[in-house]
């Protein structure tokens, strides 16, 4: 028997539902709404520039928040499925000021986890195994100069079942693919995705990906959109 319950408030309440003869009961809590982090304030002023935060939840039940802010700053905080976690400045090494604009945020089934923000001069990442921190920034290899002018947006990204993470990014009116390696902690320079621009993306949990992009024809000034499903990038491929 499955049910669906509305909070309309904290607390714990045992619910009983009844069908076809059939009777079942369970009980619900549900935590108070708090701020994330325990101490301090929790968004650093000025506050006219926090971004929208990004949020995952992975396969054992953990939340993980993010966000950051136009002076440089990118934090996260959350639930680990027993209690809510501290609130922790991820680019705490990074020379600031800097622009700090957070682009993604996700998780696998195991809980490993990534978030990339970009600056003026790079695309960073903070890399978290299942149960741990988000450790140190990596730049992300992407070949261009000022971000803040030619980096267009990552249009898809996934920690795949292996714990590799893989980008689908624009860039230049071009569509990049950038990928991490779990096994060796280093990302593989950018390859380039044909010569079409991206704009949709989606992953499955193997790194398998459906993708949909624009073309313009100058000739009738008309863009056209085609779709497909190839099989995953491999590194191979890349070097």
């Amino acid at each position: 028997m499955r049910g669906v319950f509305t909070a309309v408030g904290p607390g714990q309440t045992t619910v009983t539902a009844a069908a076809g003869g059939r009777t079942a009961t369970a009980t619900v809590e549900v935590p108070p709404i708090r701020l994330i982090g325990r101490a301090g304030d929790p968004f650093p002023r000025p506050n006219l520039f926090l971004s929208y935060p990004r949020l995952v939840v992975d396969g054992t039940g953990a939340a993980t928040a993010a966000w950051s802010f136009g002076t440089g700053e990118v934090f996260s905080g959350g639930h680990d499925g027993t209690d809510w976690t501290e609130r922790v400045q991820v680019n705490a090494e990074q020379e600031l000021p800097d622009q700090g604009i957070l682009r993604t945020l996700t998780a696998n089934d195991a809980g490993a986890r990534v978030m990339a923000w970009t600056g003026f001069e790079s695309l960073y990442a903070s890399y978290a195994r299942p149960g741990e921190a988000f450790g140190p920034l990596e730049p992300v290899p992407t070949g261009l100069s000022r971000l803040d002018r030619t980096f267009q947006g990552i249009v898809a990204s996934v920690v795949t079942t292996s714990g590799d993470v893989i980008f689908l990014w624009r860039g230049a009116g071009q569509s990049f693919v950038s990928r991490r390696s779990a096994a060796t902690n280093l990302w593989w320079p950018r390859a380039l995705l044909e010569s079409i621009y991206l704009s949709a993306a989606a992953f499955n949990a193997s790194g398998d990906a459906v993708i949909a992009w624009q073309i313009y024809d100058p000739s009738n000034q008309r863009t056209s959109a085609s779709s497909t499903s190839p099989p995953a990038p491999r590194p191979s491929r890349w070097r």
